[in-house]
C-alpha cells in the first residue's frame, strides 16, 4: 500500500518538487524574455519576419534535445545538468554588460527551460500545478519591485542579488532533488502537455503583462499591479485547494477555471468597467487549467512521448507570440491560445487517467500552509511596490510666457548598444527639465522588448504625468510626459501593409490659454514617400487650420523632402532652421526629428542633447506662446 507521504502532493517530497517547478518557472520566464527580446535587438529589429521566425524557433525547438540527453546521462542526472545550465545562463546573463552575451545567456537558458519542461515539468504531478502558480505569482513580484523591468534588464545591485538568491535556491533544491525518480507520461497521456504551451503565452502576454493591463482596462501602475498580483494570488490559493480534490471536485474546479478565463477575458478585451476584474480572474483560473492538465500520474522512464509534445508545447508557445507581436496583436490569438488551454485541460479532467492520486487527509499538513504563506507573501511585493507608486499630478510652469517642448524617438529604452537602459533615457529628458515631452516608440509591454511599460516607468522615474496612444495593437506608440493638464485625442493612419502609426492629438492647458501638440512617428521605409504624404495630409486635416499649435516628432523625412513641404506650405515654420541631424545618434547625418509650429509661436533656444540612449538625438524647443 503506498504510503501518505509519498502520495501527499504537499509533502516533504512534493514540496520540493513545487519550490524546484517554481524556480524554474520564474528562471525561465527570464530567459524567455531575454532571448525573445534580443533575437529583435542583437539579430537585428530591421532583419524579416521570416529570419527572427527561424531563430526564435531555434530556441524551442532545441526542447527536444531532452531526449538525447536523457538517453545519455539517464534522466535524473539529464535533469541535474538541465538545472546547472539554467543556473548558469541566469548568473552569467545578469552580469553580462554585452547585448550579444545576453543574447547567447537567454538562449541557452530557454534551451534548458525547454528541456526542464521534460524533465521536471512533465512528470511531476499535482507539485507542478502548484509550483507554476506560484511561479508565476513571483515573477509578478520581480517585476512590481522595478517598476515593470524584469531582473535581468534592471541594471541595479538589487535586481543582481534577487537573480543570485534565485539561482542558489535552484542549485540547492536540484542538489536536494537529484536522486528522485523522473517518471514520465508515455503516449496516451503525454498529450496534456500541449497546454503548456498556451499557458505560457497567456501569462506572458496577459495577466503578466503590466503594460497590457494598464492599457486595456485603463489602469495607472497602481491598479494594475494590485490587480495582476491579486489574480496571481488566487490562483495559487485555488491551484491548491483544486491539488487536494478527488476527480469530481477537480472536474468543477476545472469547469470553474475555464470559465473564469473566458468570461474574464471577455470583459478584460471588450474594454468594459469590469476590465480590471475580468484579468484578475483570468490571473486566478490560469494556474489551475495549468494544474489540471498536467497533474496526471507519469507511467514511464521513456522520454520519447514527453519530448515530443512539450517540444510542441514550446512551438506553439513561440508561434503563438511571435503572430501576437510580428502582426501587432491580432485580436483572434489570445482566445485562440484560451481555448486551446481550456480544451487540454477539461479533456484531462474527463478522462480516466486525471488526475496524480488526491491528497489523502492523514500526514503532515505544515507544507500546505507553508504554501499558503508563500502565496500571501509573494503578493506583498507586489502589493508594497503598487502602493508606493503615486500617480503624479500635473503642475504649474516655472514661467507662464514660456514653454519648453521636447520630442525624443526613444527606441523603447534600446539604445545604441542593443541594450534596455530606461535610466539613461530618464537622464536626457530629465537634464533639459522640458514642460511638454513628446515621445515615440514607446512600448508598453512587447514581449519582444523585455515586457517592460515604458511609460510608466519613465512617468514614476520623472515624476510626471503621462497620456498615451497606440499605433501598433495596444502596445507600441507615441505618447507626451507633461507638467501640464492635457487632454488628448489618439488618430492612427490607414496605411494597409505598412508599420502602423499615427498621430497623437495633445491639448495643454496653458496660463495663456490652450496650445495644441501634435505628436507623430511617420512611415521609416524607404519607399515611405507617398505614405509619409498621406500621412502628412492626414495631420493637416487634424489639424484644420487652428491657431497655437505645434507639429513634432519622428517624422523619418529630411527638410527637402515633400513631406516637409507640404507642412510648410500648410503655414508650419521650422522652429530650428539651422538644425544639425538627429540620426545615427553617435555620428548623426541626417535630420528627420522636428519641432514646427504656426507662425504665432516663437522660438527662443534649441538644444540637441548628445547621447546614445536611443538611435535619435532628442530636440527641445524654448518657446515664447502668446
Amino acid at each position: 500500500m503506498t504510503s501518505a507521504a509519498a502520495v501527499n502532493p504537499v509533502g516533504r517530497r512534493s514540496f520540493r518538487a513545487v519550490v524546484l517547478v517554481a524556480l524554474v518557472a520564474v528562471l525561465g520566464l527570464q530567459a524567455i524574455r531575454v532571448f525573445t527580446t534580443h533575437t529583435v535587438w542583437v539579430i537585428g529589429e530591421t532583419t524579416s519576419r521570416e529570419g527572427l521566425a527561424v531563430v526564435a524557433l531555434t530556441g524551442f525547438v532545441g526542447a527536444a534535445l531532452a531526449g538525447p540527453l536523457a538517453r545519455i546521462l539517464g534522466p535524473a542526472k539529464a535533469r541535474s545538468f538541465a538545472l546547472a545550465v539554467l543556473a548558469v545562463a541566469a548568473g552569467v546573463g545578469q552580469a553580462s554588460p554585452w547585448p550579444t552575451l545576453d543574447f547567447a545567456t537567454g538562449l541557452v537558458g530557454t534551451l534548458a527551460f525547454g528541456w526542464l519542461v521534460t524533465l521536471s515539468l512533465a512528470g511531476g504531478g499535482v507539485a507542478v500545478g502548484t509550483g507554476l502558480a506560484i511561479g508565476f505569482s513571483a515573477d509578478l513580484a520581480v517585476r512590481a519591485v522595478f517598476v515593470t523591468i524584469d531582473a535581468p534588464f534592471a541594471h541595479e545591485p538589487a535586481a543582481a542579488a534577487i537573480v543570485s538568491a534565485l539561482v542558489l535556491l535552484l542549485v540547492v533544491t536540484g542538489w536536494a532533488t537529484r536522486r528522485d525518480d523522473v517518471v514520465l507520461p508515455g503516449w496516451r497521456q503525454g498529450w496534456r502537455l500541449l497546454a503548456i504551451g498556451p499557458g505560457l503565452a497567456l501569462f506572458l502576454a496577459v495577466t503578466g503583462n503590466f503594460g497590457q493591463a494598464a492599457v486595456r482596462a485603463d489602469l495607472d501602475f497602481r491598479a494594475a499591479a494590485l490587480t495582476l498580483g491579486a489574480g496571481a494570488a488566487l490562483g495559487v490559493v485555488w491551484t491548491l485547494l483544486r491539488a487536494g480534490s478527488g476527480p469530481d471536485a477537480t472536474r468543477i474546479h476545472a469547469l470553474a477555471a475555464a470559465a473564469a478565463v473566458a468570461v474574464g477575458y471577455s470583459l478584460f478585451a471588450g474594454r468594459t468597467p469590469l476590465g480590471a476584474a475580468g484579468v484578475a480572474a483570468v490571473g486566478a483560473g490560469l494556474p489551475v487549467l495549468l494544474a489540471t492538465a498536467v497533474s496526471v500520474q507519469a507511467d514511464t522512464r521513456r522520454p520519447a512521448a514527453a519530448v515530443t509534445y512539450a517540444t510542441l508545447s514550446l512551438v506553439l508557445f513561440m508561434l503563438l507570440l511571435f503572430t501576437l507581436y510580428s502582426f501587432y496583436q491580432p485580436e483572434w490569438v489570445i482566445p485562440v491560445a484560451a481555448a486551446l488551454l481550456i480544451a487540454v485541460a477539461l479533456a484531462s479532467a474527463s478522462t480516466k487517467f486525471s488526475l496524480a492520486p488526491a491528497v489523502r487527509r492523514t500526514g503532515p499538513r505544515v507544507q500546505t500552509w507553508a504554501l499558503a504563506v508563500i502565496a500571501l507573501a509573494l503578493f506583498v511585493p507586489t502589493a508594497v511596490s503598487a502602493v508606493g507608486v503615486a500617480p503624479p499630478i500635473a503642475a504649474a510652469v516655472p514661467n507662464p510666457q514660456r514653454l519648453r517642448v521636447m520630442t525624443y524617438n526613444t527606441r523603447q529604452g534600446f539604445g545604441l548598444e542593443g541594450r534596455l537602459d530606461l535610466e539613461a533615457v530618464a537622464r536626457v529628458l530629465e537634464e533639459a527639465q522640458p514642460d511638454v515631452i513628446a515621445l515615440q516608440e514607446i512600448g508598453r509591454g512587447w514581449v519582444i522588448s523585455g515586457a517592460v511599460d515604458t511609460l510608466t516607468w519613465l512617468s514614476k522615474r520623472l515624476d510626471l504625468p503621462y497620456a498615451y496612444g497606440a499605433n501598433a495593437g495596444d502596445l507600441w506608440g507615441n505618447a507626451v510626459l507633461s507638467r501640464l493638464p492635457v487632454r488628448v485625442h489618439n488618430h492612427r493612419f490607414a496605411n494597409p501593409g505598412r508599420v502602423p502609426r499615427g498621430v497623437l492629438h495633445i491639448d495643454l492647458a496653458t496660463p495663456s490659454g490652450p496650445v495644441t501638440i501634435l505628436n507623430t512617428h511617420l512611415d521609416h521605409e524607404d519607399d515611405g514617400g507617398p505614405t509619409r504624404q498621406a500621412q502628412v495630409r492626414r495631420i493637416l486635416v487634424l489639424w484644420g487650420g487652428a491657431p497655437r499649435t505645434i507639429v513634432t516628432g519622428d517624422l523619418n523625412a529630411e527638410i527637402d523632402s515633400p513631406e516637409i513641404e507640404q507642412l510648410m506650405a500648410a503655414g508650419f515654420q521650422d522652429l530650428d532652421p539651422t538644425g544639425g541631424p538627429t540620426v545615427p545618434a553617435a555620428e548623426p547625418v541626417r535630420r528627420i526629428d522636428y519641432v514646427f509650429a504656426t507662425p504665432d509661436i516663437h522660438a527662443l533656444s534649441v538644444g540637441r542633447p548628445r547621447a546614445t540612449a536611443s538611435d535619435h538625438l532628442a530636440v527641445w524647443v524654448d518657446l515664447v506662446v502668446p
